[in-house]
């Protein structure tokens, strides 16, 4: 019955995560749904109140949203389990230390977030718009990062995107 299972995912606290199962369409019989979690200091599989699709949207994610995630597919003549999917939850990135360095025109800030993954740091002037300007690999957790093109724009504004989740 399940053709493709859920995917492990991550997120950031207040971001959002999908799980998608799909499933073999056709006979007589209805498809049911019925999504379990599996919590990280937990032992038991729980039923997920009102996640009855083929679809798990958890929005927002906290810190709670944690843990392992599968579901029961059941046609009435078998009921199928999937994989278990993970869901890594990752505090929110913050910027601190803003410094405009008025002898060169660049734009200087201090960006935290979580270690180990990669980042790709962002610029606009519309909030539209948004034009890669340094890609942090193996981001290390904090790091001072410099916009030396700033002075070239009236406004510039900034974000922090997670590469490859």
């Amino acid at each position: 019955m399940i053709l493709s299972q859920p995917v492990n995912q991550t997120a950031f606290i207040g971001g959002t995560a999908e799980f998608h199962v799909t499933t073999q369409s056709g006979g007589s019989k209805p498809i049911t749904y019925q999504w379990q979690k599996l919590a990280t200091t937990a032992t038991n599989w729980v039923d997920i109140p009102g996640a009855s699709s083929a679809e798990l949207v958890i929005s927002p994610v906290t810190a709670d949203s944690a843990g392992s995630y599968r579901v029961l597919v059941d046609n009435t003549c078998q009921t199928q389990i999937s994989t278990p999917a993970s869901l890594t939850v990752l505090q929110p990135r913050s910027f601190s230390t803003l410094a405009l360095n008025r002898a060169d025109g660049s734009f200087s800030f201090t960006l935290t977030a979580d270690a180990g993954h990669d980042y790709s740091i962002e610029a606009s002037t519309n909030l539209t718009d948004w034009t890669p300007i340094r890609t942090l690999t193996s981001f290390p957790g904090t790091l001072e990062v410099s916009d030396p093109e700033a002075s070239s724009f009236g406004y510039r504004f900034y974000r922090v995107t997670l590469l490859n989740p």
